[in-house]
């Protein structure tokens, strides 16, 4: 909804999904231009709440310092996909194993295992009101539904760029990482000098911009 008042609890019901089902659908199912279309129809007709297609629940999570910089990751080229693209910042599929314990604690649970394997940062290094979900999206090239989140930890970017390098990672998914300011991220969605893991919507672009660097030469 346009004022969250109206809705200030959204449920998501899961279904366990074998990843091999969803690379079928991005690598087949959805390269034909009638079925895209209808699903994505159907995705975004607001009587239907099922989703008609496997995929993978992912979490986009945006990660800020608290001297407000982004941090970018380009990703490995040993992924199984998106290999040597640029994320803000990381991304992390729900697990079932999120999903043990209180059911309203899934979504935190799943945010702070994402930053523990991605980052190798415990939550010593953020607050838990820090962590928010922003929105639920549709990838639609995929397709895929997708969660956007944001943590801001409290250490700045020189001290995160130190971590990545000395501390171990469960996960090493991405192999090199870069540091934004709001304005330096607002200026690379409308002028983008590194090929990305996601695009957004281009009006968002150019209003963020005109937002964040209002005054600038």
């Amino acid at each position: 909804p346009i004022a969250w008042t109206d809705v200030p609890t959204m449920v998501l019901k899961t279904e366990e999904n074998l990843y091999s089902f969803s690379q079928f659908y991005w690598h087949h199912v959805a390269h034909n231009a009638r079925w895209h279309e209808d699903t994505l129809f159907q995705v975004l007709d607001a009587e239907n709440s099922a989703v008609p297609f496997a995929h993978n629940l992912c979490l986009h999570l945006v990660v800020l310092t608290n001297d407000d910089k982004a941090l970018l990751t380009k990703r490995s080229t040993r992924v199984a996909s998106d290999q040597g693209t640029w994320s803000c910042s990381i991304e992390e599929n729900l697990k079932p194993t999120d999903l043990h314990g209180e059911r309203s604690g899934a979504v935190l649970r799943w945010m702070k295992r994402a930053i523990l394997e991605e980052l190798a940062l415990n939550d010593t290094y953020y607050d838990e009101s820090n962590l928010k979900i922003l929105s639920i999206f549709l990838e639609s090239e995929k397709p895929n539904i997708s969660v956007a989140g944001l943590v801001t930890l409290n250490i700045d970017a020189q001290e995160l760029r130190t971590l990545l390098r000395t501390l171990p990672r469960n996960d090493y998914e991405f192999t090199t990482d870069d540091y934004l300011s709001i304005k330096e991220l607002a200026r690379e969605l409308t002028n983008p000098s590194r090929y990305y893991h996601r695009y957004g919507e281009a009006n968002f672009s150019r209003k963020f911009i005109e937002l964040w660097t209002a005054g600038d030469a």
